[in-house]
């Protein structure tokens, strides 16, 4: 009898085979294609998908890879709104005059792999990927890759890739190196991307096709007119690196916030830098202005008591539709240990709050703050010291008021209790129109009720009729050999009417392990009733021939689907590394109908290859973080087989 491995192996080979360069097969009933650009003749295996997206009308999906030995391909664009299933591709960029790069590492530590947040935004209309690379194999002198590129076919480069390279000879190379690309933002209006990348930020005008470079980890900004070296010994230890951030680039139309992280000469440890950038155009040249650069100082003495430094984790900017209506924006950031508050308008600092206890580190919160207007709501985790060297943790929820003179002031705090031992908290969505949220932590859903005026405790929903758990990937990757990276584990939709009652839908996402086999778990539950509760807990089992099963990574709510009455379903996707066929059914994308409840389970079931280790293995339109399903638009995702020799093989996915 053949192992698994070899199974697994002989299938993908099959399905190259019969795929060919760009090509598919026939559109199995449950309209589901599989595709890789790893058997084309001019590629070669390992072009790892490591990150996708759609476009705000959900039109266009589009993929960035990464391969360090070959730039064949690079971007692939699809047409979601094809009147053809399946559709082909709309273009794909690579070749010469274009760079791949590197993949993302996972690691522990901030220092240690190449840990990214997104490496590729589209509007409707263009997209901006990033990436990293060496400018020669082996050199150790990395790079930083920009691409602009439109979503109408013909799909092809804005401008040539823009390249920032690490130079060779520089005394001052580690402040002017060009680092790793960590994230990418695109305004609304499709006018501005700026970009992070260690000890640079990168702004690009789209119209005019111009890059604008900022050295933050040369240059002193303090003086935005006229910037100075921030000292001359090339040892001083003041480059910056934004990596263990789960993002780094938040914008509006006429801002930018970005930040990162720099050894302290102040504190024992790394603090964190946020910078504001002015795209408005304030004196009328046609540049964009460094408004702020800030460091956020915790008041721990001469050195943090424990650890390395306050690293940045997330950012959060005033909802687009108040700054609309002519409300000062603001900007929450949050650290390892701190929360911290800017004036957009006014582009000032106005205050931060340290806390020693709390923690949030990359890959365990994978969001930690949302905004209203006037609330921030962040998560974290609290150390317990429960004594004799030991210690806990667990999930922990803040609520502070907003105030565009004074800043944030914490007014509520949500915690899990002592005897749920390492019950961490995970992923934060909140409904902004209807005031509530919803937080996942390892093994609890935590409703908020209302974020305005939250109750002085926290109902907690553990997930029925076993607990699953939302941090189950780190468990699996260990045992597995799989990696795995998590997107989110939470989503919520608008306010829907259910024959006469109106309900917020939301869905969180975790597994639990059986007999050694992890199946996947989507607790579904509204909002809106008077008193929360799981309506259902839909499982997302693993087929009976794959003995190591599957962990949801990622998911999105539809709510614009045809049908009377209309329904509204969530999609989930999961990593599954079992290869099956086309037309079987499996748990790697999984739709599931919320609305009607008196309809809730599983709709569709879709089998596939790969593993889940994109950023986002879900194309999801950015600004409302739901899918629009009619009867044309499809949904993306992504995969990918690392074990497969030589390399590996990549993996794209299209539900109908």
């Amino acid at each position: 009898m053949s192992s698994h491995r070899d199974r697994r192996i002989g299938v993908a080979l099959l399905a190259m085979a019969t795929l060919g360069s760009g090509s598919a097969l026939a559109a199995p009933q449950n309209g589901w294609e599989e595709h890789t650009s790893s058997s084309s003749s001019n590629s070669s295996l390992g072009t790892f998908p490591v990150d996708c997206a759609a476009s705000h009308n959900n039109n266009r999906g589009a993929i960035r890879y990464a391969n360090p030995v070959s730039d064949a391909t690079v971007i692939s664009v699809w047409n979601l709104n094809s009147t053809v299933f399946p559709p082909a591709p709309l273009g794909v960029l690579g070749g010469p005059g274009i760079k791949s790069g590197f993949g993302t590492i996972l690691s522990s530590s901030p220092l240690g792999g190449y840990q990214p947040s997104d490496r590729i935004r589209l509007s409707n209309t263009v997209g901006v990927s990033i990436g990293s690379g060496e400018s020669s194999p082996g050199s150790g002198l990395d790079e930083t890759y920009i691409e602009v590129f439109n979503l109408t076919a013909p799909i092809a480069l804005s401008f040539p890739q823009y390249v920032e390279s690490t130079p060779v000879t520089d005394p001052l190379w580690q402040y002017t190196r060009a680092g790793r690309a960590h994230d990418v933002e695109l305004t609304r209006d499709s006018q501005w991307a700026v970009v992070n990348s260690d000890n640079w930020i990168h702004v690009v005008h789209i119209p005019s096709n111009t890059v604008h470079p900022f050295n933050i980890g040369l240059l002193d900004y303090s003086n935005p007119a006229a910037p100075v070296p921030w000292q001359t010994s090339p040892t001083a230890g003041r480059e910056c690196t934004p990596n263990w951030s789960v993002d780094s680039v938040a914008v509006t139309n006429e801002r930018a916030v970005v930040t990162t992280a720099r050894a302290s000469n102040i504190v024992n440890g790394f603090t964190t830098w946020v910078y504001v950038i002015d795209l408005s155009d304030p004196n009328g040249a046609g540049l964009p202005t460094m408004a702020l650069q800030h460091e956020i100082l915790p008041d721990v003495g001469t050195q943090f008591p424990t650890e390395f430094g306050d690293w940045p984790h997330d950012i959060a900017i005033t909802p687009v539709t108040d700054v609309e209506s002519g409300n000062d924006p603001l900007a929450v950031v949050t650290t390892r240990h701190s929360v911290a508050c800017y004036n957009l308008a006014s582009n000032v600092f106005l205050n931060s709050i340290y806390d020693k206890a709390e923690q949030r580190e990359y890959q365990w919160q994978v969001d930690s703050v949302e905004m209203t207007l006037k609330v921030a709501i962040t998560i974290g985790d609290r150390i317990l010291d429960l004594g004799g060297g030991l210690s806990s943790l667990i999930w922990q929820v803040k609520f502070f008021e907003l105030n565009t003179v004074t800043g944030i002031n914490q007014f509520q705090l949500y915690s899990g209790i002592d005897s749920e031992d390492d019950d961490r908290a995970h992923d934060l969505g909140i409904s902004v129109s209807d005031l509530k949220g919803l937080v996942r932590t390892s093994f609890n859903n935590v409703v908020l009720t209302d974020l305005t005026n939250p109750p002085p405790q926290p109902q907690a929903l553990p997930p029925i009729p076993s607990l699953s758990d939302a941090h189950a990937y780190h468990a699996y990757a260990s045992t597995t050999g799989y990696a795995v990276f998590s997107s989110d584990s939470v989503a919520i939709g608008t306010l829907q009417d259910d024959n006469g009652v109106q309900r917020l839908m939301a869905v969180s996402i975790g597994a639990e392990a059986s007999a050694g086999v992890w199946s996947g778990v989507a607790d579904i539950i509204d909002l809106n009733a008077a008193t929360p509760s799981i309506l259902g807990a839909v499982p997302i089992a693993s087929n009976g021939t794959d003995s190591q099963g599957c962990v949801p990574t990622d998911l999105a709510v539809s709510v614009i689907q045809s049908g009377t009455p209309p329904t509204t379903e969530v999609v989930v996707r999961s990593t599954d590394p079992l290869v099956e066929a086309f037309n079987a059914p499996g748990p790697d994308l999984v739709r599931i109908q919320i609305l009607p409840t008196a309809s809730i389970g599983t709709l569709h079931r879709y089998g596939g290859s790969g593993s889940t280790l994109g950023l986002d293995s879900l194309a999801v339109p950015p600004l409302s973080g739901l899918i629009r399903v009619e009867n044309s638009r499809r949904k993306l995702s992504i995969a990918q087989d690392e074990f497969l020799s030589p390399s590996g093989v990549d993996y794209i996915h299209i539900a109908n």
